[in-house]
């Protein structure tokens, strides 16, 4: 099958944090025999492919476009990367127009032929599932994203690396890391940045940090975890409430204080707990795992 990635939707931004989400799920969609590509409008067709578009649908014009693309026989998969909470907005929060984006999804569904989650959890599934057949996604290993560490590569001059969103929980754990360890975290905006600059950054790090943005985010991000052991580096984090398949792949310490002592430790084993962590991961979370089952489970497959 043909699985066409849409992000028409999303502002630049916006396709900026998508983009690892795509690259993923793109690849392990090839591993199990499918086509994927990216476009960032128009639409095929019939049974032999289907339109994939991340959630996104309050801005005017969004929904009459999906509509019209409908109407001329598209067929949909959406993925929906953000939690449905009791309050009414996706993540119990109101900026990024959460709220707006809850409200539009009821309307937007009635073109989907099904949704992908990717926060855990059953009563997430149940939320989805009004609206049309709802399962939970990982976003996993694919064979042909794994970079091979040779004998010929360039030993990281950096210990410590991070990529994502910085707030001030962030920059007080790396402050303290840098304090107890003598080394600073290499940090990298991935909005401000190309997944090719990224990359480069990350390869020049040892370790790749896991921390939440906020005290209340009780998951892993699947997307940095993935592409640090694609990319040939370790992941180390914090403890996490809902720490999911990841708490069996990386290493996410017991306290807040043990995560310093582990980051340090981790630096001096990197390229070994890299393979660790790679052959768990691969293990864990194939593309069977992560999007096989799941399309199958809500008729996509």
């Amino acid at each position: 099958m043909m699985f066409r990635f849409n992000i028409f939707n999303h502002c630049e931004d916006g396709r900026r944090c998508i983009e690892d989400l795509t690259t993923i799920m793109s690849a392990q969609l090839r591993d199990l025999g499918h086509e994927a590509v990216s476009a960032n409008d128009g639409y095929i067709t019939g049974e032999a492919g289907i339109n994939v578009l991340y959630e996104s649908f309050a801005d005017e014009g969004t929904i009459s476009t999906i509509a019209a693309a409908y109407a001329d026989g598209a067929r949909f998969l959406y993925i929906a990367t953000e939690e449905p909470t009791a309050a009414g907005c996706f993540n119990g929060r109101l900026d990024n127009a959460m709220d707006a984006r809850m409200a539009v999804f009821p309307e937007a569904a009635r073109y989907a032929e099904g949704i992908l989650h990717l926060t855990p959890g059953s009563e997430v599934t149940e939320w989805y599932s009004r609206y049309a057949p709802a399962a939970y996604a990982e976003i996993g290993h694919a064979s042909s994203l794994v970079h091979e560490n040779g004998p010929d590569d360039v030993v990281p001059l950096h210990t410590f690396g991070f990529y994502g969103q910085m707030t001030p929980r962030r920059e007080r754990i790396f402050g303290r890391l840098a304090r107890v360890s003598g080394y600073e975290v290499v940090v990298l905006p991935f909005i401000t940045h190309s997944s090719t600059e990224r990359d480069v950054a990350m390869r020049s790090v040892r370790v790749i940090l896991q921390v939440r943005a906020h005290d209340s985010m009780p998951i892993v991000s699947s997307s940095r975890c993935a592409t640090a052991l694609h990319l040939g580096r370790p992941v180390v984090g914090e403890p996490h409430a809902a720490p999911g398949p990841w708490g069996k792949i990386v290493h996410l310490s017991s306290t807040l204080d043990d995560f310093y002592n582990d980051a340090i430790l981790a630096s001096a084993e990197w390229s070994e707990l890299h393979l660790r962590q790679l052959k768990q991961f691969a293990a864990t979370l194939p593309p069977e795992v992560c999007l096989g089952d799941p399309l199958r489970r809500i008729g996509i497959l």
